[in-house]
């Protein structure tokens, strides 16, 4: 089931779904609003992998997690990313060989 916000779909990567449940309050209460929102989970698969990896070789970074969301938007053609560390997000984005869709990079307190 995807949860519209407005007139937006929200969307989430597998993978970052991890990152609601490791603990600690912060991610005690972005798993409460995953439950509340009960958004679309996008899955991972090997064009996401291949175009992340992609990414980290141009950028240079490490940072598979990014990577992934990074690529599943790019893949998906979602055009908002909101996240609360958005150097590294931005830094991918950019990164994009030939991208039709442009990626907006939000940050959320």
């Amino acid at each position: 089931m995807a949860t519209t916000i407005g007139q937006a779909i929200l969307y989430v990567a597998a993978h970052t779904i991890a990152e609601f449940y490791r603990g600690g309050r912060r991610s005690t209460g972005d798993a409460r609003l995953l439950n509340l929102w009960r958004p679309e989970v996008l899955s991972i698969g090997a064009d996401e992998g291949r175009l992340a990896g992609e990414l980290l070789a141009t950028t240079g970074g490490s940072n598979s997690m990014d990577a992934l969301v990074v690529a599943a938007a790019a893949i998906h053609g979602i055009t908002e990313i909101f996240t609360t560390d958005p150097d590294d997000l931005i830094a991918l984005r950019d990164a994009r060989p030939a991208a039709p869709t442009k990626i907006a990079i939000t940050e959320v307190q």
